[in-house]
């Protein structure tokens, strides 16, 4: 019974650090990128583009993945906006 406890107590706590460790990287998104997905988040679709446009030419921006992911995101939703 007492080992089995142990074995639930150590389940908990790796839980525990697994889920906050998410929450940390979760809040890494760069500034700029976040700038542009709260205008699109506004439909504000022409400052979005302008944003991210910006992010992509920033040099630590750049390099995110996350900046190119959001930009390709952007592009589409844009796209399907101006499909007929």
């Amino acid at each position: 019974m007492e080992s089995q406890l142990k074995h639930i107590a150590r389940l908990v706590l790796l839980l525990a650090i697994i889920l906050t460790s998410g929450i940390s990287f979760a809040q890494n998104i760069p500034p700029l990128t976040n700038e542009a997905i709260k205008a699109f988040n506004m439909r504000n679709f022409v400052q979005a583009e302008n944003k991210i446009a910006e992010a992509l030419m920033h040099p630590d921006e750049s390099k995110n993945p996350y900046t190119h992911y959001t930009a390709g995101f952007i592009h589409k939703e844009i796209y399907k906006q101006l499909e007929p």
